[in-house]
């Protein structure tokens, strides 16, 4: 997706801008935001649509952006306000619905599916489940969630406490991303072909990661857990 870097080079500058000057390397930085750009834009499944999906993915990190400029949890963001602040970004380069199909993705790309989602919604959702299932996700977790302890010594990776999102060890949130490469997840699981593809040997090498933790700590004598 080199083409779409160049030809929306100064929106490329300054959403990179808005991340860096945020300090934002804390598991959603620019460079994550650029790889959901470049997945989306290669999975929307509508030609005509490819660079809505790009743009998309490069500005979907605004909630978080206004949270941090805000003080506030990024599911407390208004949606006015990520709407505003994206329609900034992309100023002239989308009219239109064209614009708004941009909009209403960014909008809505961490929310389970839905049969109503657009083609650009959908290649969204997909590149940012992706790449979230990429190895490197267990330091970015580990990031994002810094104040949770890594696991509970006798959940393991059975640790289904909490809720989506607001998982109560690091590990667990990292169980939630194994969900995306099941295809048959009517929730989560990822659409798109490029994206079915693609998911499943990242969710394998993950799950490999989670199960050779237990392994690992059943040799230093810790599974199952001495303490009661």
């Amino acid at each position: 997706m080199t083409s779409f870097l160049t030809q929306y080079s100064e929106i490329a500058r300054i959403v990179r801008e808005a991340h860096e000057t945020r300090k934002m390397a804390h598991g959603h930085d620019f460079d994550h935001a650029l790889a959901v750009a470049n997945l989306a834009g290669k999975f929307c499944e509508g030609p005509e649509l490819v660079n809505l999906a790009w743009l998309a993915g490069l500005c979907h990190n605004a909630d978080r952006i206004i949270a941090i400029d805000r003080g506030m949890g990024r599911r407390e963001v208004p949606d006015e306000a990520v709407e505003q602040l994206v329609r900034g970004w992309l100023e002239d380069a989308l009219i239109g619905w064209r614009k708004s199909a941009a909009i209403h993705a960014v909008l809505d790309h961490g929310k389970p599916n839905d049969p109503n989602d657009t083609a650009v919604t959908i290649a969204l959702k997909d590149a940012d489940r992706v790449v979230n299932a990429r190895l490197d996700v267990v330091i970015r977790s580990g990031q994002f969630h810094a104040d949770l302890p890594v696991l509970e010594p006798t959940l393991l990776i059975n640790d289904t406490r909490g809720k989506y999102n607001a998982r109560l060890t690091v590990v667990a949130d990292l169980l939630d991303c194994l969900d995306w490469g099941n295809l048959n997840d009517q929730r989560f699981g990822v659409r798109t072909s490029g994206a079915r593809a693609m998911i499943t040997a990242r969710v394998k090498r993950l799950r490999e990661f989670l199960e050779a933790i237990v392994e690992q700590r059943e040799e230093e004598g810790l599974v199952p857990y001495p303490i009661a």
